[in-house]
Formats: C-alpha cells, sequence, structure tokens
C-alpha cells in the first residue's frame, strides 16, 4: 500500500487553474504581488528535469506559488524544533505552495483558518506587511486576491 501511495503521489499532477470568477482573478493578481504575498508566494516556473530520475513527464512545467524557503512566520510559526533549538528558530516554516487551494476546507499548517481570507490575516513575521497590506485593502479588492489565490 506505501509503494502504491507513493506511486500515485509521484505521478499526480498539479491542479488546473480556475478561471469560473475571471474578472476578479485577472483584478486579484496584480493585487497580489502589490501587497507583498509575491515575495514567497512567487510565480516562477519550475520544470522537471530531463531526463526525469522518477519517471515523471521530463520537461514538464509547473507554477506552484511557493519559493520553498524556510521564513520567520513570527507568531504564526510552529513552534517545532530540534532539541535546543531557539524559540526564534522554531518559528521559521517552509513557504507553502498555494496551487489548489480551492481543494482545501481548512488553511495553514494547523488548519486554523477556515478560509483564505483568515489564512492571509494570520500571517504574521516577515509576511506580517503584506497581512497588513491586505487588511488595508478595500472589501472588494480583498475578495479580488482571495479569488487569485482560490484560482491557483
Amino acid at each position: 500500500d506505501v509503494q502504491k501511495f507513493l506511486t500515485f503521489m509521484t505521478f499526480l499532477g498539479p491542479p488546473t487553474r480556475d478561471f469560473s470568477d475571471a474578472i476578479s482573478v485577472l483584478r486579484g493578481e496584480p493585487l497580489f504581488r502589490q501587497i507583498g504575498c509575491a515575495g514567497c508566494h512567487v510565480a516562477t516556473t519550475f520544470v522537471t528535469p530531463t531526463p526525469s530520475p522518477n519517471g515523471v513527464p521530463a520537461g514538464y512545467r509547473f507554477n506552484p506559488y511557493s519559493d520553498f524557503l524556510k521564513h520567520n512566520m513570527g507568531s504564526l510559526g510552529d513552534m517545532i524544533g530540534a532539541a535546543g533549538d531557539t524559540v526564534e528558530a522554531t518559528r521559521f516554516m517552509r513557504t507553502a505552495p498555494l496551487w489548489g487551494a480551492r481543494f482545501r476546507n481548512s488553511y495553514l499548517h494547523d488548519g486554523r483558518a477556515g478560509n483564505i481570507d483568515q489564512a492571509i490575516r494570520a500571517h504574521d513575521g516577515q509576511a506580517a506587511a503584506a497581512a497588513a497590506a491586505y487588511r488595508r485593502l478595500c472589501a472588494a479588492d480583498q475578495h479580488n486576491v482571495t479569488q487569485f489565490v482560490r484560482s491557483l
């Protein structure tokens, strides 16, 4: 069963984009960048290696919307670390990919956010400025940002 699960996960393709609210998505994308979300949730296109070492299609291009780096998330951090780590060290977390956000029913590493809006508002540490900029947006623009994230 474990091997079957590994094979399934290895060959699972990225979710397709959802443009059912195309106007909001198109308006939300530049706001997403403007308020600072794209500093960590980057739109970088990743490409699978050629030749592929594990059988996935070689040269496949995808955008998970993550830099996959560790950032200090302040109070949002999970406080998990190795023996002897400082509290500061336990606040570092890897940027989660945003693709497929619409398929989730809870957000953040511990599921404390029930929707995308709550997840954005909960950001702290290095993402505190982006969360504050999001909160300063009008309600319509906040909706546009959340619809953009939802579309990924």
